[in-house]
């Protein structure tokens, strides 16, 4: 069944875990400012920078785990849902920095912004990882994205896509105000997308051929603005 939901709502639940099925292709979205075909982290942030509207950030096709209903392997969205925990990854990590440094983190609510909700939510809940990402990769990320441990070799493509994605996020957030980080952060919260889970392992492969078959790019879908 196909509902809609906000990001945050997509990740809330306590023993969610999102995973990446070996044959999924690799993370591969870039931060080459000097390529239109391999900036879409860059894009991501020139988006939020503009955004002044809800964002709708597109579908996700989701299998359920048989033998365990909190595991969702993705069969469309990686490239964002990967994305995303960088992105939230990265945040966390900026705004603790200030938050030691003796900054107080507010919302726009006026409340103060409790970190480890933010944790919680996109990161780990107790010992279980919200996402994983293709076994090969997995150790690296987990290293570098879970708990910020630079010293392994990025030694494949995706691997490099994944430690760009975090060098740029880190890099341009270090450089903005407190005030837009949150901003950042509500709009990605709340972005808007539609959810869609099957059952079936064959007919999950067999969707994922036949967008790739007919040329569909499961990498290459943009923020969309609401209107």
């Amino acid at each position: 069944m196909e509902r809609e939901l906000t990001i945050r709502r997509l990740f809330a639940e306590e023993r969610i875990q999102f995973v990446i099925p070996l044959y999924q292709r690799a993370y591969s979205w870039g931060s080459n400012m000097n390529s239109k075909n391999d900036n879409q982290i860059i894009q991501f942030i020139e988006d939020l920078k503009v955004q002044k509207k809800r964002y709708f950030l597109g579908h996700f096709l989701f299998e359920k785990e048989n033998n365990d209903e909190n595991i969702c392997l993705v069969i469309d969205g990686q490239q964002r849902l990967t994305s995303i925990v960088v992105f939230f990854s990265c945040m966390i990590k900026v705004l603790q920095e200030r938050e030691q440094n003796g900054e107080k983190l507010i919302d726009y609510d006026g409340e103060p912004i409790e970190l480890w909700r933010l944790i919680e939510v996109f990161l780990i809940s107790g010992k279980r990882r919200k996402f994983k990402t293709v076994d090969y990769d997995d150790n690296y990320f987990e290293n570098l994205i879970i708990n910020h441990y630079q010293e392994n070799i990025a030694n494949t493509d995706s691997k490099k896509k994944i430690k760009g994605a975090y060098d740029y996020f880190i890099k341009v957030m270090t450089e903005e105000t407190t005030g837009e980080l949150v901003r950042w952060k509500k709009i990605v919260e709340n972005a808007v997308i539609t959810k869609f889970e099957i059952r079936d392992k064959i007919q999950a492969e067999e969707i994922y051929g036949f967008q790739n078959k007919r040329g569909k790019g499961l990498t290459n879908l943009k923020l969309h603005q609401e209107s």
